[in-house]
């Protein structure tokens, strides 16, 4: 059996915005620490995304002591520090995908500042610990947790499932243009398919469900300009029936830890029939 281990860990703190890739990081129910906490919002509450904002790929993120700060590419100098904590007492219901949980408004300031450089009018929304979105219940019998991520908490990919769409491409893309949270070494392309437990480190993740490409991977992460590939190409040969798959949403067991170099131990497998996609 190949040997497997994680490569890279990547976060998005704020929904639809640039990653950042960590050494380790925090895992917790309802993703890794800080991922997808923070969204911007229609002012109805409905998540704003590079599916009709594709420029939002633009907007650079670094996790600070006590704030995120987030600048465009072309203006780096005009920077919003956003602090972990949302310094107003207002709330207001967030849409994700027709599923409504509350979100902590962070300011005025903040608005203020997505309206100045991105001409987006909405609000800056945080998801604080104790506000609980629930995973949909096709995919779990247990009460699992969820940030503003699309579905799911943890997206996972392998390299040589990168590795085998590049060598169709004429211009490689990364890992970022899927948006994973875990990249790992070893095993063949999409063997993440079949993964329904396994364990990186300590602790022990479920795959629950392939990752639907949308319009997100229509968006060059590098110029925020909508693109074709590597969406076409992958029409090609990683379409079932409707859908095109790329990487597996996870759940995981525990809270705890996890690095880079961690080994990686299949536990269970399974196949894609049968799955509610």
């Amino acid at each position: 059996m190949a040997t497997l281990s994680l490569s890279a860990i990547y976060v998005y703190p704020v929904k639809s915005l640039s990653g950042i890739r960590l050494e380790r990081s925090k895992v917790e129910k309802k993703g890794l620490a800080l991922d997808r906490r923070w969204a911007i919002v229609s002012p109805d509450g409905r998540c704003i995304t590079q599916r009709t904002h594709p420029h939002l790929a633009l907007v650079s993120v670094e996790i600070e002591k006590n704030c995120l700060v987030l600048w465009h590419r072309e203006d780096p100098e005009d920077a919003l520090e956003v602090p972990f904590e949302s310094e107003t007492t207002d709330f207001m219901p967030v849409n994700v995908w027709g599923d409504v949980c509350l979100g902590h408004m962070v300011g005025a300031y903040a608005d203020e500042w997505l309206a100045d450089l991105l001409g987006i009018e909405g609000h800056l929304v945080h998801m604080p610990k104790r506000i609980e979105r629930v995973v949909d219940s096709r995919y779990t019998e247990e009460r699992e947790l969820v940030s503003f991520a699309d579905g799911f908490p943890f997206m996972v990919m392998g390299e040589a499932s990168l590795e085998e769409l590049n060598s169709q491409l004429d211009d490689e893309v990364d890992a970022l243009q899927f948006r994973p949270n875990l990249v790992f070494r070893g095993g063949v392309a999409h063997v993440e398919d079949s993964w329904k437990r396994f364990r990186v480190g300590d602790l022990v993740f479920r795959g629950v469900k392939p990752c639907v490409r949308d319009g997100v991977l229509e968006v060059d992460q590098q110029t925020g300009e909508k693109v074709l590939e590597p969406m076409e190409t992958l029409g090609d040969y990683r379409r079932f029936g409707e859908h095109v798959l790329f990487g597996q949403n996870l759940l995981v067991e525990s809270e705890g830890e996890i690095r880079v170099g961690d080994m990686i131990t299949v536990l269970e497998t399974g196949d894609l029939n049968g799955l509610v996609l």
